[in-house]
């Protein structure tokens, strides 16, 4: 009945206008003033003449190669008409990509003068433009979002991802407004999720009579590798454990009850150890096998609070090696679900958990008294849901479920469940939505409200709804106070919620969320795990958040003389002194580390299973650090291919020299292999190598424009001589997180200006942040136009 009820409020809610940002419109050309002109001069004296000597051969006179046509361009006017293709050129000759190697090259100075005199006639042309803030579409809380924001509005634990379809990306990220759609199987999962978060949430039964609570393997957070088993088991493939935290709501005694199998091989049948509290309390053989699972079981006292409640596989197997076929196989250990009851026994008085508290702040009563507390609750939870005050008229709909509830004879808690299944399943909870000012006019840039900026800012810095200050100096009038914001930003990256910006914007710009599916060779890497793994995706959050708490230099990103280990990744380096799973700073001599681009888990990342990927490597640099992606390879380009066996490093770049041959694929793999073979030294899963096999690696390379060098340390000086671009990529890269959208044209004066103070600001990260949050784009929005 909730489910149903609920999807008559979307059908009725869900009366949102979903707009899609408009590029800003680009003026048409008009007579020039005295500084235009002297730019204009400068195009017809210096520029125009060095485009005829480098590059008219190919984009002159007829001819047109990639679609660019130069001496069309004859004016600054001309070049104002096509500004996004001049974007390009400017982008060309910065990276040195053209003229192609096999051309004449210009100096560098004349090459990075006319660059320059580019960036001069954008900054004209963007004086000119009004700052456009961009249309907000509304945007769909992700994932990561909707976990956060449950946690913090409820007060129970609910992961997104066990059940939820993945989230889309664009721009790199997966808060992008315009890719992140509802399809029907989400709508369900929507449904599903709001009834099983209020249950969970509010209590309605006698809490001094035995239940039943039961925890699927796939609902279960791991130490290890895991794998799906089936829709809701869980397999363990190496020693670890797999928990969850249970909140026991009266003293007593409770039984838990694992129902488990093994996937069987080698001597001994798999092992699983309960514990609570990461204490041991028994030791079980699990003979089972898949068609007939066993159930351990164990009682136990438990005290009112939370607890956690481990399955803990003890003795892994695996030997592919052997032809005795008792001897041979990988042994795993699968939990279907684990069920706790109780309490059995129960003592003393119950203890209501604190999601029922929360939520139930005035109580239970009958008639009009019950509707009166009922509108209390509902009030307060709609308005903290929809990250504003919740309307009279929301307000009266979501209430009309509780009476519908107790006119059926329900309890008022479970009227109080259907009205929050409402709220749960509304436009206004699922969607950020920003409305524009009444009876604006199209097109009208307006500061958005406090309370919308409390949203951006909240999800922006900590994935997550706002929190009850930054809802108190909304509703207060307070939060645009220049002084006032600023302090707030300080504030919530001081947060441990500042993890979750951490994880979120670093994991997916640096690309370490795809160490999720890297599975390098076992046989060639046989001590590479999950603890590893972990423990790898694990050092660069340590550094960024290092970074953001600390207002260090984003510089530290490119090259500096520190890192965070574990006691794992520690080893793996060759750095001793260092124990435990915590992350510890430590010195980087003689390394060869220091920064992103030599961290293991974006070497790994990089990589293929058994061997480097010079091309890989020099690709991420590329489009991660300087913000210049090459294009795809041509459809009709074949991959390289891999041959069986070990490929060495040299035999790898005797075939990439092959394959840049191919005039196809020699201009984007010019830029990437050289950055790539720079890296050699570091082996598939980041370990540093002198040789390989008995052959010295050989780790030179030359960039576009003839620029040589040798090794990772000579490498990343080169990144570092190219510091505007890094901190003008990191910016854009920011702003595109931020806003949960692309960058547009309008766009470019405010980037450049962020990151200009960036840079005189000792490149500290804060001055980046907060110039985001003080942009235009980020405080105001601009209403709809009649086109959109």
């Amino acid at each position: 009945m909730a489910s149903a009820v609920a999807l008559i409020v979307i059908a009725l809610s869900l009366i949102v206008p979903i707009n899609q940002p408009a590029l800003a419109a680009v003026p048409a050309p008009g007579p020039l003033d005295a500084k235009g002109k002297a730019i204009d001069q400068r195009f017809n004296s210096d520029i125009k003449p060095f485009l005829t000597e480098n590059c008219f051969k190919c984009h002159a006179n007829g001819k047109h190669k990639g679609d660019v046509t130069l001496d069309a361009f004859t004016s600054l006017s001309a070049i104002k008409a096509d500004r996004k293709g001049w974007e390009d050129i400017q982008d060309m000759l910065q990276q040195h990509s053209m003229p192609p190697a096999k051309e004449p090259q210009p100096e560098s100075a004349k090459t990075d003068a006319v660059a320059a005199w580019i960036d001069d006639a954008f900054d004209y042309f963007d004086a000119g433009i009004p700052r456009d803030p961009g249309r907000a579409t509304i945007r769909r809380l992700n994932r990561n979002e909707y976990t956060n924001t449950i946690r913090d509005l409820v007060g129970v634990e609910f992961r997104a991802a066990d059940g939820f379809p993945a989230d889309d990306t664009g721009y790199g990220f997966d808060n992008i407004a315009d890719v992140l759609t509802m399809s029907p199987l989400l709508l369900e999962k929507y449904l599903a999720a709001a009834d099983k978060i209020v249950d969970l949430a509010i209590v309605t039964q006698d809490l001094s009579k035995p239940n039943i609570v039961r925890i699927t393997g796939a609902e279960m957070e791991e130490t290890t590798s895991t794998g799906p088993s089936s829709n809701s088991a869980k397999i363990i493939y190496t020693n670890g454990t797999l928990f969850r935290e249970h909140e026991i709501r009266l003293d007593g005694e409770y039984e838990i009850r694992v129902k488990t199998w093994g996937e069987q091989a080698g001597p001994d049948p798999a092992r699983m150890t309960l514990k609570i509290d990461k204490k041991d309390v028994k030791t079980y053989d699990v003979t089972a096998v898949s068609d007939k699972p066993q159930t351990c079981t164990q009682r136990i006292p438990l005290s009112v609070g939370k607890h956690r409640i481990e399955t803990a596989y003890i003795n892994n197997y695996n030997n592919k090696t052997s032809d005795d076929p008792k001897v041979k196989g990988d042994r795993n250990l699968v939990i279907e679900s684990v069920e706790i009851e109780g309490p059995m026994q129960a003592n003393g008085k119950p203890a209501y958990p604190e999601s029922h508290r929360r939520i139930m702040i005035v109580p239970a009563a009958q008639g009009k008294a019950g509707e009166e507390n009922a509108r209390k609750i509902i009030d307060r939870f709609a308005t903290r849901a929809f990250r504003r005050p919740a309307t009279p008229v929301e307000i009266s709909k979501l209430l009309a479920l509780y009476t519908l509830a107790r006119t059926q004879g329900d309890s008022f808690e479970q009227g109080i469940k259907l009205a929050l299944s409402g709220v749960l399943v509304s436009p206004s909870f699922l969607f950020r939505i920003e409305q524009d000012p009444p009876a604006a006019a199209p097109g009208t840039i307006h500061n958005i409200t406090d309370y919308e900026l409390a949203t951006r800012l909240s999800y922006f810095l900590w994935s997550n709804m706002p929190d009850d200050e930054l809802f108190r100096l909304a509703g207060e009038n307070k939060l645009h106070e220049r002084a006032v914001l600023e302090a707030q930003i300080k504030r919530m990256l001081a947060d441990w919620k500042a993890t979750y910006f951490v994880g979120n914007f670093a994991g997916q710009w640096l690309e370490l969320r795809n160490l999720e599916q890297v599975t390098p060779d076992k046989a060639t890497f046989p001590k590479f795990d999950y603890q590893l793994k972990d423990s790898m995706r694990r050092e660069p959050e340590a550094f960024f958040l290092n970074l953001v708490r600390n207002d260090g230099s984003v510089l530290d990103l490119l090259d500096c003389d520190y890192t965070f280990v574990n006691e794992r990744l520690a080893k793996h380096y060759g750095i001793t002194g260092v124990s435990g799973d915590q992350f510890k700073r430590v010195k980087l001599d003689g390394q060869h580390r220091g920064g992103v681009m030599t961290m293991a888990g974006v070497l790994t990342i990089t990589s293929m299973p058994a061997r480097t990927s010079p091309v890989k490597r020099g690709k991420w640099v590329l489009s991660a650090l300087l913000g210049a992606a090459p294009p795809p390879p041509p459809p009709n380009v074949p991959a390289l291919v891999e041959k069986k066996g070990k490929t060495s490093a040299a035999n790898l770049r005797q075939r990439l020299e092959q394959h840049r041959a191919d005039p196809t694929c020699a201009s984007c793999h010019e830029k990437m292999d050289g950055i790539g073979f720079a890296l050699e030294n570091f082996d598939s899963v980041g370990v540093w190598r002198d040789k390989d096999g008995n052959t010295p690696v050989d780790t030179s390379g030359t960039l576009p424009g003839g620029k040589t060098f040798n090794g990772p340390d000579e490498l990343k000086k080169i990144i570092l001589d190219r510091k505007p671009e890094f901190v003008k990529n990191l910016t854009s890269k920011l702003m595109i997180y931020a806003l949960g959208r692309g960058i547009e044209t309008s766009d470019r004066a405010t980037i450049k200006e962020i990151a200009t103070a960036t840079q005189k600001n000792d490149y500290k990260i804060s001055t980046l942040i907060v110039g985001i949050v003080k942009s235009d784009q980020f405080l105001k929005g601009r209403t709809r136009k009649g086109d959109e």
